[in-house]
């Protein structure tokens, strides 16, 4: 019977090493998607098209919302994702610490690091705008979305203790950059 409970704790005790060690590679692919994504317009780099420049200097964000991306209203009426308390970082969705690695900001003052707020919200509210990436979207997380779901979606949290715009971006992170796709 000992046995028995002993290996039960084995492969729960693995299972945790396991789980550590997914969230430490996440937190630093995250950190190095950030670092090359730094300078770079998440549009342009998405239809892969010279990148070096801000999302706000970007000509196709002319006479959109930086949010949003919505052509409709200006960033004053536009309605943020509320991202939840403790999950990631309230101004740009992103996690703040996973698994032990800092990623950025300073957790205690909320402060967010320069450039990381136009990341991964416009990225994800340019696929759900432009059709052949929202289908693409839809196909991957095997969901439709309205504008409202969408963004309550985007900001929430369901795998690896990230955002749901995170695993967008890292997963085409990984097909852009990597070339997996």
């Amino acid at each position: 019977m000992l046995g028995i409970r002993a290996s039960g704790m084995e492969r729960n005790v693995e299972r945790a090493r396991w789980e550590r060690r997914s969230l430490v590679d996440t937190a630093l692919n995250i950190k190095e998607m950030m670092a090359k994504l730094e300078k770079r317009c998440v549009v342009c780099w998405i239809n892969n098209i010279s990148a070096e420049h801000d999302l706000s200097d970007c000509e196709w964000m002319y006479g959109r919302c930086l949010v949003c991306l919505d052509p409709r209203h200006k960033i004053g009426q536009c309605f943020r994702a509320r991202y939840g308390r403790g999950a990631c970082c309230f101004k740009c969705g992103l996690p703040q610490r996973l698994g032990g690695v800092h990623i950025h900001g300073k957790i205690a003052t909320g402060e967010c690091e320069e450039g990381y707020r136009d990341k991964m919200g416009p990225l994800c509210w340019f696929m759900w705008r432009n059709n052949r990436w929202k289908r693409r979207l839809e196909a991957c997380f095997r969901s439709q979305w309205k504008e409202e779901e969408f963004r309550e979606w985007m900001a929430g949290v369901e795998e690896l203790e990230i955002t749901n715009g995170v695993r967008v971006m890292l997963r085409d992170w990984g097909e852009i950059e990597v070339g997996t796709r």
